[in-house]
């Protein structure tokens, strides 16, 4: 499981955390908005770790397609989630 590790603070008049997502495997997850990526579509970034770590990814319906490294011409290596639920929170 990867929890923000803060609250849901506001940053530039927009709330920081989004929501929660749970892949197939049943681990949490929860992401937020980015306004600039290196990468085009992946609009969300999931936290991954302990200490704040994040990765960009994609979150649509069922599916999650999460940035996992980046290629030599710079292009995203994704790897893709099966999703079991996704809750966006009220903010």
């Amino acid at each position: 499981m990867a929890f923000a590790p803060y609250t849901n603070q506001y940053a530039s008049g927009k709330p920081l955390i989004r929501g929660r997502i749970v892949n197939e495997l049943g681990n949490n997850y929860e992401f937020f908005c980015v306004d600039r990526t290196p990468f085009d579509g992946y609009d969300h970034a999931i936290y991954v770790g302990n200490c704040g770590e994040t990765r960009y990814c994609k979150i649509v319906k069922t599916r999650a397609y999460v940035v996992i490294d980046e290629a030599a011409d710079g292009s995203p290596v994704v790897e893709k989630w099966v999703l079991k639920s996704r809750r966006d929170y009220d903010v």
